[in-house]
């Protein structure tokens, strides 16, 4: 009687058993949680460095419209400079971003040296001293020449946060960058542009 039972114990262990082994419920959802993770970071990575490139290509479009604008006159001053900059807020709709912007007239004299004619900024972009040495590439640089220069940069901040891999780990990192651009361009209606007050 002892050995029946004890047989039919050890029977009805070995089918949990092998029951347990085959059993083929719940492995979906695991390997859901295990692939959540990686899918969340390729979201949000793809998420932020879409956004990033909106926004520089944004900057961009905004550096070349405003230099675009000013070398079709002769003459400005800051009031109208400031009216051809306000295009910055029409750009960068919807994202809003402070955009600073530096716009500097540079004369090339006959022996290769840039020095600035003006400068006008806005939002805190650089105003280079009138007459002080202003980096010019040397593939674009013509001795007896003006040259035109529209920077134009913002700080982009992520929406989540990027991510970083520091050493082994994996970093969330929500600090702004800076997004820029600078255009040169020479001016279309005559060799030079003044500006009265700048």
């Amino acid at each position: 009687m002892f050995l029946n039972l004890f047989r039919y114990i050890k029977s009805r262990d070995s089918a949990q058993k092998n029951t347990f082994r085959h059993d083929k419920k719940g492995v979906a959802a695991v390997e859901f949680a295990l692939i959540v993770p990686i899918l969340l970071l390729l979201f949000i990575g793809t998420l932020e460095i879409s956004l990033a490139v909106a926004v520089d290509r944004k900057v961009s479009r905004i550096s070349s419209s405003v230099a675009d604008l000013i070398t079709q006159s002769e003459n400005f001053n800051e009031a109208g400079l400031d009216q051809l900059m306000d295009i910055a807020n029409r750009i960068m709709h919807p994202y809003d971003a402070t955009v600073k912007i530096s716009i500097v007239a540079v004369y090339i004299d006959d022996d290769g040296v840039a020095k600035v004619e003006w400068a006008h900024g806005r939002n805190g972009g650089a105003e280079p001293a009138q007459g002080s040495l202003f980096n010019v590439p040397a593939s674009i640089k013509t001795n007896d020449t003006f040259l035109l220069s529209a920077r134009v940069s913002s700080d982009h901040e992520p929406a989540f946060a990027f991510i970083n891999f520091d050493g082994s780990k994996i970093t969330f990192d929500d600090a702004s960058i800076e997004l820029s651009e600078q255009m040169f361009l020479r001016p279309r209606t005559g060799s030079g542009i003044t500006c009265s007050d700048c």
